[in-house]
């Protein structure tokens, strides 16, 4: 009886001092609103643009957006074919589709977005975030009075700004505070 007793604590001694041990980090989000370091976006802006063109290879991309819904990252792309529109979402993290769909629309004044333009949206997310403690909430791709324009959506501390850039010459034609 003694045996199992020494048995029984020497194993509840090393279980308790493994869980001691192991350290468990709770994930930094901060006021529900916006997204801490635990969250990583992986795939960039060009990788969801390829990926919503290999699920609609005949289509033209018109937007693509970074969205934070239920505290994660969600790519949104949409584009059209003759009369059709899709929009598709995909994880920021993981690459994986998490809606697509398609209808029929005959909204025929869309423009075009080009994976070159695509491309320059790292470089302008870099000027967005000068501030050391500012992070990347949410931006969109669109064209505006056929301007290619990067709105973005910054938090630093508790306070959002928003900046819009045109991308074709990288200046910032607001902010918004």
């Amino acid at each position: 009886m003694r045996k199992n007793l020494l048995i029984i604590s020497i194993i509840l001694i090393l279980t308790l001092g493994i869980i001691g041990c192991t350290k468990i980090e709770a994930p930094a989000i901060s006021d529900g609103d916006t997204v801490g370091q635990k969250e990583t976006i992986t795939i960039k802006p060009e990788e969801a643009y390829d990926i919503y063109l290999s699920k609609y290879p005949d289509f033209k991309v018109t937007s693509l957006k970074l969205e934070l819904e239920m505290k994660k990252h969600i790519y949104e792309v949409e584009g059209f074919m003759d009369n059709r529109e899709s929009e598709v979402k995909i994880n920021a993290e993981t690459g994986d589709i998490i809606k697509d769909q398609s209808e029929k629309d005959l909204d025929f004044d869309k423009v075009e977005i080009l994976r070159k333009d695509v491309v320059k949206i790292s470089e302008l997310l870099k000027d967005a975030t000068i501030d050391k403690d500012s992070k990347i909430k949410e931006w969109s791709l669109d064209y505006d009075d056929n301007i290619l324009e990067l709105e973005v959506e910054v938090t630093v501390g508790q306070k959002t700004i928003e900046r819009t850039y045109n991308v074709e010459s990288g200046q910032v034609i607001e902010i918004d505070n």
